[in-house]
Formats: structure tokens, sequence, C-alpha cells
């Protein structure tokens, strides 16, 4: 009896230092390995997730565990939104979340997949968000347009970001979306040259837009950038 008692308390002690480690020994550990080719590898109930290659996807995680990667060390937790398509992957004994692997076969950022463009506006002043504004489009013929700009339009140097001396912080972007993905988005920023709203951030450099696309895809005339009273910040 002395003995069980002994080996009772043993484990609930064990049992108590992994839940202060952050560790649920409850959780499940899913087949785990890394290849050149798709560099971490999970298996999650049957399902492969896959790290490589790198998708352009921002992903939002919820902060849920939901099991281990081939040990306790390797935490998975779920994306937000329930979104299967996506976990991440990081050191048990960090804070930070190290990697995103996604369901194999998932798409990338392309004008095929994009279902959704949307423009955002805003500004925060004093921790609170103003002067917003938003536009979503769906058609696909112009987020097909927008994408062969993106791709294959011209490139403009020296484009600034947009301020505005009366804000803390002023953004303008495109946001993409595809429905079935609800955590994923991808973004391109807006800047400006010579007082003009002309350039997005894709790829590591400037694209020219059309002002008429500009147009359909802000839902606003050009007059009304044009009378926005902003300053241009050298990126």
């Amino acid at each position: 009896m002395k003995r069980k008692i002994i080996i009772g308390a043993l484990l609930i002690s064990v049992i108590a230092l992994l839940l202060l480690s952050c560790i649920n020994p409850f959780l499940p550990v899913y087949e785990y390995e890394e290849t050149d080719e798709n560099g971490m590898t999970v298996i999650i109930d049957g399902v492969k997730y896959v790290q490589y290659p790198e998708l352009k996807w921002d992903i939002t995680p919820s902060g849920k565990v939901i099991g281990y990667a081939g040990s306790l060390d390797i935490k998975i937790s779920e994306a937000a939104r329930e979104d299967t398509s996506f976990v991440f992957v990081h050191d048990n004994w960090k804070h930070s979340y190290d990697k995103v692997l996604y369901r194999a076969g998932t798409p990338d950022v392309s004008a095929e997949s994009v279902d959704r463009i949307v423009w955002d506006k805003s500004g925060r002043k004093d921790s609170q968000i103003v002067d917003t504004y938003t536009n979503t489009i769906e058609d696909k013929e112009v987020i097909k347009q927008l994408f062969d700009i993106l791709e294959n339009g011209e490139r403009v140097q020296d484009i600034y970001w947009v301020k505005k001396d009366s804000l803390d912080w002023f953004f303008i972007s495109i946001l993409f979306y595809r429905s079935d993905l609800p955590s994923a988005r991808f973004s391109v920023s807006i800047g400006m040259k010579d007082g003009e709203m002309i350039g997005v951030y894709w790829h590591h450099g400037y694209v020219k837009i059309p002002e008429d696309l500009l147009k359909r895809i802000s839902g606003r005339d050009i007059d009304y950038f044009k009378s926005i009273k902003v300053k241009e910040s050298k990126y």
C-alpha cells in the first residue's frame, strides 16, 4: 500500500510539473518529420501539414494548443476562426510562434485563389481608430486586372508612405481574402509620389496602378484622394 501511495504521489508530481511547464500530457503527439522538400511536416488526424513552399498568406493564430509534433518539446496551435487549413508550431519553451504549416494543397495568393479584396483606409489618434473607410470588391474581373498590374505593371521608384500630420498613424492598403481560409489575408500598401496615390508595395517594389482601376477598387473618385491632406514620408 505504501509503495502505491509513493508511486501515485510521484505521478501527481510529474503531471503537476508538466502543467507548470505549459505541457498538457493529455494532448496527442502527432507524427513529425523534416525534409528538404516540405520542411517541417506533421500528420494530424490523417491530414498532412507542410512548411514548404512557403505561402504568402498572413495567418492569425488563436493561441489554442491542440497537440505536439514528435515530442512534448514542440507545440501545435490552431489558427484563428477554427481554420483547419493552417497550424502553428513552436518550441514549448518559447512564447513566439516559429512557423506556420498548411494543409498540403492549400492555394497560395493569386488571381485564381483570391475571391475578395478590400480597400482599407484607417488612422490612429491617441490610441483611438479614426478616419476609417473600406470598400469591398468581389468582382473576379477586377481582381484579375489588379493581379495583372501587380505582376506585369510599370515599376515606380522613390515611392513614399502616406502620412497625416494630424494623426499618430495613417495607413492605406488593399487586403486580399479567400472565403474558405478565414484566418488568412494578404495585404499590399498604397504609396504616394508627387501627391498622387499611385503605387502599391509588391514583391519588394512599387507598381503603378492605373487611375481607373484605382477608382474601381477604392469606390471613390480620384479627386477624393487628391483632396486628402497628406505628407510624403520616405520609406
